[in-house]
């Protein structure tokens, strides 16, 4: 409305009988568009309401905090001078911040084209990295980078994982949980090209002696949970906020999980009992159902809203542990009847 009533106005001429005339001229519209002066500025003054506001109140328009109207600026310019602006705003806390931290090592790790990366700081000695290659898709690493060792000192495991048919499923991200924990997306290589989901733990990899390590045999310490109907591109997790969210390839569907549980409602819990021999075992192990949310494009409004589950792990927790917490759970339910 603002622009149509400039417009409206931008060239109203009156003449000798009193008649008012407008007309719009392109060149007069376009010379805003440029970056350069304006070569008809226009001679309305005071046209709104806030100009005659200034007008009525010379110490609230010499007030330093009010912006000054350039009237031979065209909006090019004038967005230039506002990101130049915005700019110099950040300065000094730039400055100042900066001045705060101090580079305490450099560790070269030799030149790596990754696809997706995310570090961890384990504690002031180690940094844990981990990537997937661009060249390499099927598989990710994870490197240790002690801080006050040198370029030999650094250990790289590569991790891949296979289906039941023995085809590695194509690693599209990987992601530190916690410290502790390293979630990694997945594809499977069929038709149907679900996502799924693998919680690990990093010390079980890189305490490896193995340099290329089968994820599948890391039975002990995964978890896994398989997305139908979703063709994933990326994820994000956060061990603080218990959630992960995946992305779809068509970047119009998102899937939110809530990664930990602290459900009342024991009777549904399904606790892994033993390590799963394979990678399709893993699936049943330790989930609780619950709704995701969802948020499905008008035109992806298709997939299976009710086929829902609760990922669950907890870092610390041992199959002896999961054993106890199942007996427990039976001598009181026992009690109970």
């Amino acid at each position: 409305e603002f622009i149509a009533e400039y417009l409206y106005k931008l060239d109203v001429k009156i003449d000798q009988d009193g008649v008012t005339k407008r007309h719009c001229y392109l060149d007069h519209l376009g010379q805003y568009l440029v970056n350069s002066d304006l070569t008809v500025p226009s001679n309305e003054e005071n046209d709104n309401l806030w100009q005659r506001l200034l007008q009525q109140n010379p110490c609230l328009q010499e007030h330093f905090c009010v912006i000054k109207r350039c009237k031979n600026t065209s909006l090019l310019q004038q967005h230039d001078r506002l990101k130049e602006a915005t700019t110099n705003v950040f300065k000094t806390p730039e400055y100042a911040i900066g001045n705060m931290f101090q580079l305490k090592e450099i560790v070269d790790i030799g030149k790596i084209a990754c696809k997706r990366l995310s570090m961890c700081l384990v504690d002031d000695n180690m940094v844990l990295l981990s990537i997937i290659e661009s060249n390499s898709p099927d598989s990710f690493q994870l490197i240790q980078i002690p801080t006050n060792g040198n370029k030999s000192d650094v250990r790289i495991k590569t991790v891949l994982f296979k289906t039941e048919d023995e085809v590695v499923m194509k690693c599209l991200d990987v992601q530190f949980y916690l410290p502790e924990v390293l979630s990694v997306l997945l594809e499977e290589k069929d038709e149907n090209r679900n996502a799924v989901i693998v919680q690990m733990k990093s010390k079980t990899i890189y305490e490896n002696t193995e340099d290329i390590i089968n994820g599948n045999s890391l039975t002990g310490s995964i978890v896994t949970r398989q997305i139908p109907d979703l063709v994933a591109s990326i994820f994000a997790v956060s061990g603080t906020r218990k959630v992960a969210i995946v992305l779809s390839k068509s970047r119009r569907k998102v899937r939110l999980f809530e990664m930990e549980a602290e459900d009342d409602d024991e009777e549904e819990e399904m606790v892994l009992l033993e390590p799963p021999a394979n990678f399709a075992e893993a699936q049943k192990g330790y989930y609780k159902p619950i709704t995701e949310e969802v948020v499905v494009d008008d035109e992806e409004n298709s997939s299976n809203l009710d086929d829902s589950y609760k990922l669950v792990l907890d870092a610390s927790k041992t199959s002896s542990e999961c054993n106890s917490s199942v007996k427990s759970y039976l001598e009181e339910r026992g009690e109970n009847n």
